[in-house]
């Protein structure tokens, strides 16, 4: 999203006092709600032009593709530039899909490694 963008979108939703990009209108509802991360997962591919699938545990699926998501809403598309996420959307997502005991979490790993 462009920067003035955001700002209408705030305006709009009537948040004058906004100091996070989790407090968009749109965050919760693109990045945090489980069936609509499932639904975008399938508009998505890898460098690798494999779709997004669940391998593995349910959260770390729907946080990759909520990653994918935020930067999606934010940047649009990068292609093969790599940015990190602001710490707030990194803390909200693991928040609402945290990482299991038994998962062992790894960070961005890029698919070529």
């Amino acid at each position: 999203m462009h920067n003035e963008e955001v700002l209408e979108d705030l305006k709009a939703a009537d948040i004058t006092d906004a100091k996070c990009i989790t407090q968009h209108p749109g965050f919760n509802c693109f990045c945090l709600q489980k069936w609509s991360l499932k639904m975008s997962a399938d508009g998505y591919k890898t460098k690798s032009k494999a779709r997004y699938r669940q391998l593995e545990g349910e959260n770390r699926f729907l946080r990759s593709v909520s990653y994918r998501g935020f930067t999606r809403m934010v940047y649009r598309f990068l292609g093969n530039k790599r940015i990190p996420l602001p710490a707030c959307a990194y803390m909200a997502i693991r928040k609402t899909f945290p990482v299991s005991e038994k998962e062992e979490f790894t960070g961005y790993v890029d698919e070529s490694d």
